[in-house]
């Protein structure tokens, strides 16, 4: 049959049209996660869940909502487990303990700030380790970008009253982010998006299910 003008006008959209909404709604609940974070460890003052304790939730939380992605790409694992493996734990893993680590001192606009450093770290380690060539704007980029992530650790001591060592641990998520974009970049391409990023949660998942139930996470939250 005729296909309807809204899906014609749809199907005729330049692809850009589409990505810059998806870029703004991904803006928006990457931003809001670190608000989300410090609602997770405080309310009201009041300390609910460690660092680790909220850490290990959202990991599980977010591995039992991709599932089903995960079992429809099963098939990738044998083949690609390593660079599976390592996208979950550097890209998923490790930052989530250290950004959970660096919000029970640092504020959320803060944290969001240092989360900025991730495209400055994937060319840095991409130069370093993946032979990723930099032309000369961006290594002055590189070189702006790490006098931004030190300003960003000696403001949080002023602003906070944060130590270094908590601002540091939000620097050294986005040193994860940035190898395990690299990764994924030269590892892992042409794979379904949505199979890597649940087979990736696989491999932290159940480790972090594990925790949540050694630190009794239920029993924090009744």
């Amino acid at each position: 049959g005729p296909v309807p003008s809204s899906t014609r006008s749809e199907m005729s959209r330049p692809p850009l049209a589409r990505a810059w909404p998806l870029l703004l709604v991904l803006a928006l609940i990457w931003g809001s996660s670190f608000i989300l974070m410090k609602h997770g460890l405080f309310d009201h003052g009041r300390a609910v869940l460690t660092p680790a304790q909220m850490a290990s939730t959202r990991l599980f939380i977010a591995w039992l909502v991709l599932l089903p992605w995960a079992v429809k790409h099963r098939a990738l694992i044998p083949r690609h487990w390593k660079a599976l493996g390592a996208s979950g734990l550097f890209g998923n893993g490790i930052p989530a303990y250290l950004f959970g680590l660096a919000q029970s001192r640092v504020g959320s606009a803060l944290a969001g700030m240092i989360n900025s450093l991730t495209p400055l770290f994937v060319l840095a380690l991409g130069a370093l380790f993946f032979r990723v060539r930099l032309r000369g704007v961006h290594v002055i980029g590189v070189g702006l970008g790490l006098a931004g992530a030190a300003g960003l650790i000696l403001l949080g001591n002023r602003v906070d009253g944060a130590p270094p060592l908590f601002a540091g641990a939000a620097v050294m998520a986005t040193i994860c982010y940035g190898l395990s974009a690299n990764v994924v970049k030269h590892h892992l391409p042409g794979l379904p998006a949505e199979g890597i990023s649940a087979l990736a949660l696989s491999f932290v998942g159940l480790p972090a299910l594990v925790l949540v139930l050694l630190t009794d996470v239920p029993g924090a939250l009744v």
